[in-house]
């Protein structure tokens, strides 16, 4: 079976081959040995190249599934002619799989850039990638057909300093500076997360430019969280780019899940006015904006910790008003802003004061106290076809925002947890060492699974039938 991706969709992009792989490697190692010899007979010159940036989007990727890599070709062609580029990856059953895409190749000297997808097979390890003999190949592309091949490269994943990702592990993107506390899923150093059936990498400081133009690319992340904090980081940079934002939603409608970040200062998102990426899911929202809130009343969102390293730290905070939400919205996540509980001991109660009238004093004094307050909306959702959309008012990757307790704001299971759906206790590895020393950590039972595949317990290894 044959694996195509072409992200254009068009058919006269498509082309599949099915050969042996024997034959195939045979016939590119005979190719780069016929560079080799013209090479050693001929003076050094110009030529069109092919090389890669990006093996994975955010550069990370994971076996067993598809995997967009972006490629940048720079001409030597006399003039700009038509082209078709391919990735050529060997599939489980030892074929080659072409994934295709039609070009233009720029005329000498010009740069193009563009991304390819393939599939990764299940059965390999990411650290093993890198040995596939993985080429890209460029040819002229004339009336429905090859004409010549222009140029061809072989790839490695190690060259661009990919990050491996396990199968076992989820993916979340983050177009922003930071992991915005999202780091609370991984892996703690030296080890597994205890407390998490599943642990997240996040890949962040990615910019909105080195979006691919197929969802496809997007499908190995399960979230992507958007923190427009910085000119970097803006929607409108893919505003002139109709590919990538078709992609990105495309990628919600089919099951994405999509959190945007309002940001302290600044209205990236032009909220309310369809005027940016996603204006018109956003048309309909009217956050309200509060400047120099206290952290401190915002710590139940944010930590378990009610200390700050600067008690009079104050944040720009979005919330919502549930009553005139509009009807796709509804509301996710909310907190009661910090008080401290009443005491008696602070009521100023006069002196010769008798004990009825202290008491009634005192009644008064905790009527009047401001506790619970009622709560504030701070996060809404709505549905985007199969996929769902948060806008969440405080910006978590902001690092004003994240210094303000030692060990980091916002805190994982406490910020995150109720956006993402999720139950996981994500304290810090002090917190995890002193409940195994009270014998107070369950760790996984050996009998069962665990953090490990399914598969290899489940595949066929021998022989299904013998005899007739």
């Amino acid at each position: 079976m044959i694996g195509l991706h072409d992200p254009s969709r068009s058919p006269e992009n498509r082309d599949e081959t099915r050969v042996s792989r024997v034959s195939w490697l045979l016939s590119r190692l005979l190719g780069s040995l016929m560079v080799v010899l013209v090479a050693t007979g001929t003076p050094a010159q110009a030529q069109t190249t092919i090389e890669m940036d990006f093996f994975g989007v955010g550069n990370a990727f994971r076996p067993g599934g598809p995997v967009a890599i972006r490629v940048v070709v720079t001409s030597d062609q006399e003039e700009a002619v038509p082209g078709l580029i391919q990735w050529e990856v060997p599939n489980p059953d030892g074929d080659i799989a072409t994934n295709v895409r039609r070009i233009a190749i720029p005329a000498r000297g010009g740069r193009t850039t563009t991304w390819l997808i393939g599939d990764l097979s299940s059965t390999a390890s990411p650290m093993d990638l890198g040995q596939e003999p993985w080429f890209i190949r460029l040819f002229e592309y004339r009336d429905g057909r090859r004409t010549k091949e222009i140029a061809a490269t072989r790839i490695d994943p190690t060259l661009t300093q990919s990050k491996p990702v396990q199968q076992r592990e989820s993916m979340t993107l983050v177009l922003g500076a930071n992991p915005g506390g999202l780091d609370g899923y991984g892996p703690l150093p030296g080890g597994e997360r205890p407390g998490l059936n599943e642990e997240m990498v996040t890949v962040f400081g990615v910019e909105p430019g080195d979006l691919p133009d197929s969802w496809l690319g997007l499908a190995p992340y399960d979230v992507i969280v958007w923190a427009a904090n910085a000119p970097k980081f803006s929607p409108s940079i893919i505003a002139n780019k109709p590919s990538t934002e078709r992609a990105l939603r495309e990628w919600v409608e089919r099951g994405g899940h999509l959190v945007i970040l309002l940001p302290a200062s600044g209205d990236p998102w032009r909220i309310g006015r369809d005027e940016t990426v996603f204006g018109d899911l956003l048309s309909d929202l009217n956050p309200i904006r509060k400047s120099d809130y206290p952290v401190a009343e915002a710590l139940p969102a944010l930590s378990d910790e009610a200390s700050l390293l600067k008690p009079e730290a104050t944040m720009t905070l979005h919330h919502f008003d549930p009553d005139t939400l509009a009807s796709p919205w509804r509301p996710l996540a909310g907190f009661r802003p910090y008080a401290p509980p009443f005491d008696e001991a602070d009521v100023e109660i006069p002196e010769g004061t008798p004990e009825a009238g202290r008491q009634v004093l005192i009644d008064n004094a905790e009527a009047a106290w401001p506790y619970p307050a009622p709560p504030i909306i701070h996060a809404v959702r709505r549905d985007v076809g199969h996929g769902t959309l948060d806008v969440v008012g405080i910006d978590a990757c902001d690092p004003d925002l994240r210094i303000q307790q030692s060990s980091l704001l916002p805190k994982a299971w406490v910020f995150w947890n109720p956006l993402l759906g999720r139950s996981s206790f994500t304290t810090s590895g002090e917190v995890f060492r002193d409940l195994e020393k009270d014998n107070r950590l369950a760790r996984s039972n050996s009998n069962f699974l665990g953090r490990s595949l399914v598969s290899p317990l489940i595949a066929i290894s021998a022989a299904a039938a013998s005899g007739i």
